[in-house]
């Protein structure tokens, strides 16, 4: 109906261009009582309860979508299949749908994406290999998933491949630090310190600033026993922090420095430190868990009793 179909429209506009998703749910909800039948509002409806985290009411509009689905587009359709085989608990039944789509529509990115997803959950990693460089077949500028490929064939144990796969990216963006990070990270794990160095490197000249990448030339240097430039390059960093996230992940390296040399006391000191700065971007439920997993710190630093607290404060 005309009147279902302006409530769509003006709940489309709160979701997109004024992220208001109150709003949105209001109006869209207006849209599907006008009309029952309106199966592309219940879809619009449902993306908004991902949204808004209302995971029981995006389950129970399947029912309305599901009865009316003969008026979405056939290649909706199947995807709204695949999402209620997920909703059902049924993975066997939406991975069947989600390679049905790529049969049905060979050139679709979207099913191609998806099945590669499924693929490496279910650690078929040859198969989503396979499914990533289809899309790129089909979508040559889809850059970023010569990284997840090159992932895969770190798991795979194929560093060669992965190593050309990294490469490929670092050419087609040299002007960005994760270019060279990926590369550095499969040198420092293979062993070849001064190979990665030589990629950390690059990403500084990069991006000279980069917590992460002045975290890893110190943890390079603690791996090499050189604490005392690795303690040096870890104050480097944290001088350099302007953000809690950036704090947390240097007062998290500092944590693991002094761990791995044995020094607890003060290992928990930044340990502490890092949950300040935790506190500051976490939601308050994850925080609370995080504490508990790190109770073992207290234990280890000989500190039982705050231990206690914080586990009575939880």
């Amino acid at each position: 109906s005309i009147p279902a179909a302006k409530l769509y429209v003006e709940g489309i506009n709160k979701m997109v261009f004024q992220q208001d998703w109150t709003a949105a749910q209001q109006l869209l909800e207006q849209s599907v009582e006008e009309d029952p039948t309106f199966a592309m509002a219940y879809l619009q409806l449902q993306a908004n309860y991902i949204l808004t985290n209302q995971n029981d009411k995006r389950i129970q509009t399947y029912t309305p979508i599901m009865q009316h689905l003969y008026k979405l587009p056939e290649r909706l359709q199947s995807y709204v299949k695949a999402g209620y085989y997920e909703a059902k608990q049924q993975p066997d039944k939406q991975f069947a749908v989600i390679k049905m789509i790529t049969q049905l529509y060979p050139n679709d990115v979207t099913g191609h994406g998806l099945l590669a997803f499924f693929y490496g959950l279910r650690n078929q990693l040859e198969e989503a290999i396979a499914s990533y460089k289809r899309i790129l077949e089909l979508d040559p500028e889809r850059y970023d998933l010569l990284q997840t490929i090159g992932q895969h064939y770190e798991q795979l144990g194929k560093p060669e491949k992965a190593l050309e796969s990294y490469s490929k990216y670092a050419k087609q963006f040299p002007n960005e630090a994760k270019s060279f990070m990926q590369i550095g990270a499969l040198h420092k794990r293979a062993g070849r310190y001064d190979q990665a160095k030589k990629q950390y490197e690059k990403a500084l000249l990069v991006e000279p600033d980069h917590i992460a990448v002045l975290i890893t030339l110190a943890d390079i240097e603690k791996d090499l026993g050189n604490f005392d430039a690795a303690v040096q390059q870890y104050q480097n960093a944290l001088e350099l922090c302007k953000t809690p996230q950036e704090l947390s992940q240097a007062y998290n390296a500092l944590e693991n420095y002094h761990e791995y040399r044995g020094q607890m006391k003060k290992a928990l000191e930044y340990s502490q430190l890092r949950f300040k700065e935790l506190q500051k971007f976490t939601a308050p439920f994850i925080f609370v868990i995080r504490q508990l997993t790190s109770l073992d710190e207290y234990i280890r630093a000989g500190q039982k009793e705050p231990a206690f607290e914080l586990l009575e404060a939880a």
